[in-house]
């Protein structure tokens, strides 16, 4: 029986799920600690923000990591008890704060950036230079390539919601079905 489209689809969704639950016990994303730190993965990637971009607002962080405000509220009071963010007051707007890691902040991340490398790295010490960076050049193209097709199909999905941006609710259930036949729930 010759596969159809939608089979064949299934199966490399099945392969990027495998790949997940593989690649998410190797990097120790399962454990009480990620990467063996007194930080869960959400809290570490709050620091690897913070890192990143010293001088952010709360309001930024949320939307770049997707994260509700008031749970990152409570990750940046966290942050603030143990001594790592130091809060700077916006003179325009003093409800916002301009937010940034502390010495102790920096020397808490470092080790979490180290131990992300080596975790990313450890596989392919196993091969020559060569191959090592042919291999990592191939994975980087192949994921450009997929995040820019998700960076394609998320617009298409939001033109199609703002065709169906009506504020009748059975209408928005419509455009709901209409999506989610293409896209998946």
């Amino acid at each position: 029986m010759a596969e159809t489209p939608a089979h064949n689809f299934d199966d490399r969704v099945g392969a990027v799920r495998r790949f997940n639950r593989l690649y998410t016990r190797r990097i120790g994303v399962l454990e009480d600690g990620f990467l063996g730190s007194p930080y869960s993965l959400t809290q570490a990637r709050v620091l690897y923000e913070l890192a990143r971009r010293p001088k952010s607002t709360a309001t930024e962080i949320a939307a770049e990591l997707g994260l509700d405000h008031g749970y990152l509220s409570r990750i940046l009071r966290d942050f603030d008890k143990r001594g790592l963010l130091v809060k700077t007051a916006l003179p325009h707007d003093r409800r916002q704060a301009l937010l940034s890691l502390t010495a102790k902040g920096r020397m808490a991340f470092a080790p979490l950036e180290q131990h992300a490398s080596d975790c990313i790295a450890g596989p392919f010490e196993v091969l020559g230079i060569d191959r090592r960076l042919r291999s990592l050049d191939e994975l980087d193209a192949r994921l450009d390539g997929v995040l820019a097709g998700v960076v394609q199909e998320k617009a298409a999905i939001a033109g199609v919601l703002r065709r169906c941006g009506s504020d009748q609710l059975s209408e928005r259930r419509a455009c709901r079905v209409q999506t989610s036949s293409r896209y998946g729930p």
